[in-house]
């Protein structure tokens, strides 16, 4: 699809939440029930930022979280239900998005551009958008065919940027290679597709993390498909900064490494039961990539040595850590994403 539908001028300040919530030492003080936490101590502590108005991002479940690549200190933040928001300056204020957008399950930047894509919920229909300028106007240039299927994930090549891959629940991965105009299926998967992974040195070599279906990798840009983990729920899949084929996964089995892009797998040696850890949040420190990071439950656990020993930071909270991200020019701040679930890590229909 096509329709070229712009949209209006989108975000404004939004006056959030009254409920301000300080976390310190091990655990937080008081109960959260979503929204975006923030480190700036490496992990040992994660506080929601007080604003200037005395509001907070609390109380959202987000399902997607991007650094902006050319600016670390704006951050876009996609939520269930309520829509996009970004903030300028690492969650001291917040802007929220005012183009009626319910959910928002992906969003991409590129680097060295002012374009963004999200994978985002309009009017009853899911629809991939484009900004040509950071977020100030959009672009319709994919939708669903009516509101039985959702898009899951948006990924682009990080050499050829005219080369953008979506997935939806339904399995059906997409590609396009002329920046969104015309699109062509590549493969459909037993299961609803959770994230469209590329290797970070080698954009031809990409991962499918699946509900049901396993972990499925195509090393030629999506013209062939083989099966690296058999079956089961892919929690996620995230690859290394400069090290090609060099992947960490999620799953019922535990967390788990290879080094040769899923022929070969290494458990790694976690402080809880592999089978317990069924969590989303993953994380490797840009700056320095022995430094890894994943959370379950209420417990954020952080490695300085490859995860052969680690330390944990704790939380009192009714939601789940999701999502880890680091900022790049300073590992120092990590910022989460809390998510309140039910039964599972089910992606939330609309």
């Amino acid at each position: 699809m096509k329709a070229k539908i712009m949209l209006r001028k989108i975000f404004q300040i939004s006056l959030i939440f009254l409920l301000i919530m300080t976390f310190s030492g091990c655990s937080m003080a008081g109960k959260s029930a979503g929204g975006f936490l923030k480190s700036t101590d490496g992990g040992e502590t994660f506080f929601q930022e007080e604003t200037e108005s005395g509001l907070v991002l609390s109380g959202l479940n987000i399902l997607s979280m991007e650094i902006n690549p050319n600016n670390h200190q704006e951050i876009f933040v996609g939520t269930s239900k309520q829509g996009l928001f970004k903030t300028v300056d690492e969650g001291k204020t917040w802007l929220k998005d005012v183009n009626g957008f319910k959910s928002v399950y992906d969003i991409e930047l590129i680097p060295n551009t002012s374009i963004i894509y999200i994978a985002v919920q309009k009017n009853g229909r899911s629809k991939l958008l484009k900004s040509e300028n950071n977020g100030e106007g959009w672009l319709e240039i994919y939708s669903e065919k009516d509101q039985s299927s959702y898009l899951t994930a948006v990924a682009v090549h990080s050499k050829v940027p005219n080369v953008i891959y979506i997935a939806n629940s339904k399995g059906g991965l997409f590609k396009s290679e002329d920046s969104g105009k015309t699109w062509k299926n590549l493969y459909w998967s037993g299961s609803l597709i959770d994230k469209i992974e590329l290797d970070k040195v080698n954009s031809n070599i990409f991962y499918l993390a699946t509900e049901r279906d396993g972990l499925i990798r195509s090393q030629d840009g999506g013209e062939n498909f083989e099966k690296i983990i058999e079956n089961g729920y892919i929690y996620n899949v995230i690859s290394h900064p400069d090290r090609e084929r060099f992947i960490y996964v999620s799953t019922k089995s535990g967390l788990q490494r290879s080094l040769n892009g899923g022929d070969d797998w290494d458990m790694i040696n976690t402080l809880i039961k592999p089978e317990e850890i069924v969590s989303r949040g993953i994380a490797i420190n840009p700056q320095n990539p022995r430094e890894i990071y994943f959370a379950s439950g209420l417990t954020f656990y952080k490695s300085a040595n490859n995860g052969k020993t680690w330390s944990t930071t704790q939380f009192d909270s009714s939601s789940s850590i999701e999502m880890i991200k680091v900022n790049p020019s300073n590992s120092q701040n990590i910022y989460l994403g809390v998510n309140k679930r039910s039964g599972g890590f089910k992606l939330h229909q609309f």
